[in-house]
């Protein structure tokens, strides 16, 4: 009996996920004794899928605290929370000036994640490394292959604006244009 009401369970908080009725699905997650592998990966996605990471975290802990092993649904659910709190964590570290614990944390995770690079390229430009903040834009186009998005060009115009050596301000205008993104309206870019 207990394997169909978690069953049940499982259902009724993959159902309110799909609604994206989250509290709801916490409160079933809550309100049942028994709780499998489907049920605490079912909690972690629907958190990690609806940017509340700090809540994926704390599943994720309470599962390995349970003894619940871990399967590879998990690790995928709970990646994106990891990597959210990298780029928090360079942010900070850079909002505080120290530009240099930003750029470790940066070195050892970067890889191809752009969302990294999101945080380490406004963090050279706010702290005056501007020339730092547009050799990791070049990098990440021609080493790493990422084509940067709305908020990596957001956060280099300003290095491009701020820096002396920078003598084509007016090419990143046309490669902006040449990805496709516009300001409107004065309104964020929009593809």
């Amino acid at each position: 009996m207990g394997d169909q009401k978690t069953s049940t369970n499982n259902a009724l908080m993959a159902m309110y996920a799909k609604l994206g009725r989250i509290d709801e699905s916490r409160a079933v997650f809550e309100s049942s004794v028994d709780h499998d592998i489907v049920s605490w990966n079912t909690m972690i996605c629907l958190f990690s899928q609806s940017d509340r990471f700090s809540e994926a975290l704390d599943f994720f802990r309470f599962m390995v605290l349970e003894g619940v092993e871990l399967d590879s649904v998990t690790i995928a659910s709970v990646l994106p929370a990891c990597s959210h709190l990298e780029s928090a964590l360079v942010d900070v570290y850079c909002n505080c000036h120290d530009v240099e614990s930003g750029r470790r944390v940066f070195d050892r995770n970067s890889g191809r994640r752009i969302k990294l690079r999101n945080a380490m390229i406004p963090g050279y430009t706010q702290n005056g490394f501007v020339e730092k903040a547009l050799i990791l834009f070049i990098e990440m186009i021609e080493v790493a292959g990422l084509l940067p998005n709305t908020t990596t060009m957001a956060s280099v115009i300003p290095a491009c604006v701020q820096c002396e050596a920078f003598s084509s301000k007016e090419s990143i205008h046309g490669y902006t244009v040449k990805l496709g993104f516009e300001c409107t309206n004065g309104h964020p870019w929009q593809h």
